[in-house]
């Protein structure tokens, strides 16, 4: 909801809810683990004594999805007001450290690493900084990688060249200005 959502709040709310996500789930683990004297497994939930709150790839992405978003809503304000743009990248890294969590959770599809890819890169091509376009282009990199699970698709490579062109016009524009 909060990726959709058209609040300025969106992307922190999506970050605060996922924080309690994770607390809950530690709090819950320990429990378990106290109560039953073994390990939750969650590669097999249906075989645990009961379920706890489990912090998934969905989740991440989610909140990821509500970064990007609050980037591209950003995009809509004025560029030459002074502090934006240290808020979009603050917004676009703080995406991209979201993206190294959800690499870790992934089973490993690379549907899915993609998709976590390609909404980071996202998230660079909207903030309209400069060091938005290079951070494109070393995700991508990091994608065309030789030993890379997962290779970049026409999505990504649009969202990078959109991200070279926004690092233009944003250029030109303060030229013009």
């Amino acid at each position: 909801a909060y990726a959709s959502s058209k609040s300025r709040e969106s992307a922190a709310s999506a970050l605060r809810l996922l924080g309690e996500m994770q607390k809950l789930q530690a709090t819950q683990l320990l429990k378990y683990e106290q109560e039953f004297r073994t390990a939750y497994d969650f590669d097999r939930p249906n075989d645990n004594e009961r379920r706890v709150v489990h912090v998934d790839f969905v989740a991440f992405t989610s909140v990821l999805k509500a970064i990007s978003a609050r980037c591209r809503r950003l995009e809509d304000i004025t560029i030459r007001r002074v502090g934006k743009a240290n808020k979009r990248y603050d917004i676009a890294e703080m995406a991209e450290k979201m993206m190294r969590k959800a690499l870790k959770i992934t089973d490993g599809s690379e549907s899915d690493m993609r998709f976590v890819y390609n909404a980071c890169l996202d998230a660079w091509a909207q903030s309209h900084v400069k060091e938005g376009a290079l951070r494109c282009e070393i995700l991508l990199q990091e994608m065309l990688e030789q030993d890379s699970v997962v290779k970049p698709n026409r999505v990504s490579f649009n969202t990078c060249i959109q991200g070279l062109s926004t690092l233009y016009l944003s250029s030109v524009s303060n030229v013009v200005l």
